[in-house]
């Protein structure tokens, strides 16, 4: 689907084509201005922050940390969580973080291996306030995990 706005700035007006994956700028002769970055990492492969978003609450939601019901044959232990039983992770788990990310820490675009860091803060009743704990994902929205150790909230580059 397409649909057309036009936005003034800088003493220029510009036409903005908006699709679903990408969102264009035309100046008044018709010429690309710019093209959102989302539609290049799209064909490369890679996903898009709203992606990242997604797959990240959903991964926290699954794996028990969140109010809501783990998905227990989805539940994969912390490097620290041995020898415990399954149900007895999923309830030290429960009602850590919150269900929604609280910001993100976008990829690098030098480099090859950097990926999407989803930070989310902890449910009142835990951490310090200024601390959270991020998911990690490569640039292509593989090799989700929890990463163990507290994150600064002030690492995000965006919030929400």
């Amino acid at each position: 689907m397409l649909t057309w706005k036009y936005r003034r700035g800088g003493g220029t007006g510009l036409w903005l084509a908006v699709m679903s994956s990408a969102c264009l700028a035309f100046d008044w002769t018709g010429s690309v201005v710019e093209a959102q970055s989302e539609a290049r990492a799209n064909r490369m492969g890679k996903i898009t922050e709203r992606q990242a978003v997604d797959l990240a609450e959903s991964f926290v939601v699954q794996q028990g940390y969140t109010d809501l019901p783990a998905d227990k044959g989805k539940a994969v232990r912390e490097s620290f969580e041995r020898g415990a039983d399954t149900d007895s992770i999923l309830r030290s788990r429960r009602n850590t973080l919150e269900r929604k990310a609280f910001g993100i820490r976008a990829p690098a675009d030098d480099s090859k291996s950097a990926g999407w860091l989803v930070i989310f803060k902890y449910r009142k009743h835990t951490g310090t306030g200024s601390t959270g704990r991020a998911v990690a994902m490569d640039g292509h929205g593989k090799g989700l995990r929890l990463i163990h150790q507290d994150i600064l909230l002030t690492a995000a580059t965006k919030t929400f």
